[in-house]
């Protein structure tokens, strides 16, 4: 056969198997593309990561852009640093499941929700923080659903039947070891695989009784600027004695790579910092110090 016949023959397959061959292109664009946000800010989880992971130490991330290399904004000055006021009284640890000391100085409080991939890369992550700041450093978990996950809801739910048991940690790792395997019967399956009492787990889920404290969580996300998952606030440390270079070189990784960080301090002069997406605890992990510090 010539090189005409081979030719044809190639559209031929692909006239064929054209929508196919489409929907999978567009599954694939789709799939690697998460939009987080915090404060209204959009970006790409993934394009974060990258440009951040690129970036040389103490320099700018790269530009986005094409062609010739844009010009990076300048490093912040810390000292031109100004904290925003906030109250996060509603989100403190008194009435939320602790992971790690009741006692740490420096509390993460997590906007998450188990069917969100994002999410499930950020359990490691978390990890990482609580080992390496044992002590320091605590997690309490808060739900959002900000991606209109159809099984999410219903899982924040089970989390909050399983919590009643006791179980609280280790229900949030089965899920998202098994998301998206989320549905009603395989949440209900969890419970029993951890040992709960099935019948007042089952009866906790199908009543709907943690519907109301579910959505609490979703109206606190949007009180504080959460508009993407996984989102994090980190509160901690004294505003007036915490050493703002940390920030400020967090600040400007975010900035040069699309992302958005908050700054805020709470009416006892604690520090708070916002910020979204699945980021290597790296690169975060001075703000934490410096809170940490901060807090004596």
């Amino acid at each position: 056969m010539d090189s005409t016949g081979s030719h044809n023959g190639g559209n031929s397959f692909f006239k064929a198997y054209s929508l196919e061959i489409t929907i999978l292109v567009a599954a694939l664009l789709v799939s690697s593309t998460m939009f987080v946000s915090f404060n209204g800010v959009a970006t790409t989880n993934q394009a974060i990561l990258t440009r951040l992971q690129a970036a040389p130490a103490g320099g700018a991330a790269p530009s986005a852009g094409s062609g010739a290399a844009a010009q990076a904004p300048g490093p912040t000055d810390p000292n031109t640093l100004s904290f925003a006021s906030i109250d996060v009284a509603p989100v403190g640890v008194s009435d939320r499941p602790i992971r790690g000391s009741a006692d740490a100085k420096v509390t993460i409080v997590e906007f998450s929700d188990f069917q969100c991939p994002y999410c499930q890369r950020a359990v490691p992550i978390m990890d990482s923080a609580l080992s390496e700041q044992s002590g320091k450093v605590n997690l309490v978990y808060r739900h959002y659903n900000a991606a209109g996950h159809p099984l999410a809801d219903k899982a924040g739910e089970a989390f909050e039947c399983a919590v009643d048991q006791g179980k609280t940690w280790e229900y949030h790792d089965k899920l998202f070891e098994v998301t998206p395997a989320l549905e009603v019967t395989q949440l209900k399956q969890y419970a029993v695989d951890l040992g709960l009492s099935a019948a007042t787990f089952n009866t906790c889920l199908d009543s709907g009784a943690k519907a109301a404290a579910y959505q609490a969580d979703r109206q606190l996300a949007g009180q504080y600027g959460v508009s993407g998952t996984p989102g994090f606030m980190l509160i901690g440390g004294d505003a007036d004695r915490i050493d703002k270079a940390p920030l400020a070189q967090f600040k400007d990784l975010l900035t040069q790579s699309g992302g958005e960080m908050g700054i805020f301090k709470t009416s006892d002069n604690k520090v708070v910092i916002t910020f979204s997406g699945a980021l290597p605890y790296q690169y975060f992990k001075p703000v934490l110090e410096a809170q940490i510090a901060a807090a004596g």
